[in-house]
């Protein structure tokens, strides 16, 4: 061992550390006999594991920036390609989302492809090398690591399990995940030459407290983040289980309507069935009921398939029609309410955010 080395112990790693730098204010360190990096040479130095939390908030850091590229473009698709009024995604916001999130991936993929960093990466000090302490191959960091890394996940039955173990590895002492073994990479502490004049150095007296800084700041933005998406999400979600759940209602009232088609090529004439009190007692809210009938429904030829949520009833006249069908799936007292008429098919009457 030179007489400058000195051993440490650092809370990067939990294996001792060899410093080879000629002073402590700018160094990186490497855990012994962990890597086989090439001889740094006069004054130069190795670096040092990355946390697994500094980690974990690059990935965060690389979540949101992706997540707010996507939301951007979706909503300027929605503002410029509008849909229907009653529905909340449109074809223009899932375009304008994708025109955004594929060329962020593109890029993320060329960041890591030729400095080994991810904007994440990149912000918190962060790299990606091979067992030399160079820039891994393209192949090697993109088809092998981040294949292995997002691949396992599709793998049936035991995939989530899986990416699951693949995150917990970092807490390993090698610091490494499962895509890390499969592509011999490590990830340590040190910037690239991407936007550095002096690559690979770290200033130790401040890289622990701006980690740490970054991470909180991270931690934050993350629980920001899953809270505006909630806020968002949880009523989106809640909103089109109440369209699925009101889709019976219009499809029952073409049903019908062609019943009344062929009624009238067979009679000449078309049947009115039911009433708006009889269906307002058809009614069941949330729940399902079994269909009810009766004579003029079995005369018209006309049954639901299985339970229904909704009331129907038809008035009809020797030269036409008008079948109307009504719901409460949320039960707050409001009705949803269709028709349709010989010429015409089923049509919300209601408005479109009520169910």
């Amino acid at each position: 061992m030179p007489p400058s080395a000195r051993w440490h112990t650092s809370g990067v790693t939990s294996e001792p550390l060899l410093s080879l730098a000629p002073n402590d204010d700018l160094y990186r360190q490497i855990p012994v006999g962990d890597v086989a990096a090439a001889d740094p040479g006069e004054g130069g130095v190795f670096s040092a594991l990355a946390s697994p939390w500094i980690r974990w908030a690059a990935r965060v850091l690389d979540a949101i920036s992706m997540a707010a590229v996507a939301l951007f473009g979706g909503f300027v698709g929605g503002v410029v390609a509008p849909g229907p009024p009653d529905q909340e995604i449109t074809a223009g916001t899932l375009v304008g989302a994708g025109l955004c999130a594929i060329p962020m991936f593109i890029a993320q993929c060329w960041l890591l492809a030729q400095y080994g960093q991810s904007l994440g990466k990149k912000l918190l000090g962060i790299r990606i090398v091979n067992a030399a302490g160079e820039t891994p191959s393209w192949v090697k960091t993109i088809l092998v690591r981040e294949g292995a890394r997002y691949g396992m996940g599709f793998i049936p039955v035991v995939g989530s399990l899986l990416s699951l173990v693949d995150t917990l590895c970092i807490f390993r002492g090698t610091r490494r995940t499962l895509h890390d073994d499969a592509a011999g990479t490590y990830v340590v502490v040190g910037f690239s030459d991407f936007g550095r004049a002096a690559p690979g150095l770290v200033p130790a007296a401040n890289a622990g407290g701006l980690s740490v800084f970054v991470a909180v700041v991270c931690g934050v933005g993350m629980v920001a983040l899953l809270g505006i998406s909630a806020a968002v999400a949880i009523p989106n979600f809640v909103a089109m289980q109440l369209k699925a759940k009101r889709s019976e209602v219009p499809a029952n009232v073409d049903a019908i309507r062609t019943a009344e088609h062929a009624y009238h090529a067979s009679y000449g004439t078309y049947l009115p069935v039911g009433g708006a009190d009889l269906a307002d007692t058809e009614i069941s809210g949330k729940t399902q009921h079994d269909w009810i009938g009766g004579g003029a429904w079995r005369e018209l030829g006309w049954a639901p398939d299985g339970k229904v949520r909704g009331g129907y009833w038809v008035e009809a006249g020797e030269n036409g029609f008008i079948v109307h069908g009504v719901c409460d799936v949320d039960a707050d007292g409001e009705y949803a309410y269709y028709t349709a008429t010989q010429d015409s098919r089923a049509e919300l009457r209601s408005p479109p955010d009520v169910y």
